[in-house]
């Protein structure tokens, strides 16, 4: 899973700073790729709280069970 959230506020400071060039694209999702990162390497099991209506949509995309920190 690939979490792709935008920086909007680096990209307002950058936008603010009067920046032309800012090397590259990915910059924008560091924060939240090091948030994902930190995230998994917790101790996860699936969420069992989840409905039985957002069961069958996620069955029925074959996407994957949510997960969350073991308390």
């Amino acid at each position: 899973m690939v979490n792709e959230m935008f920086d909007f506020d680096l990209f307002f400071r950058y936008v603010m700073e009067g920046r032309e060039d800012i090397g590259h694209k990915d910059v924008f999702y560091e924060r939240s790729r090091k948030a994902h990162e930190e995230f998994m390497k917790q101790d996860l099991v699936v969420d069992t709280r989840e409905t039985w209506s957002a069961w069958w949509a996620r069955w029925k995309e074959f996407d994957e069970a949510p997960l969350v920190p073991r308390d």
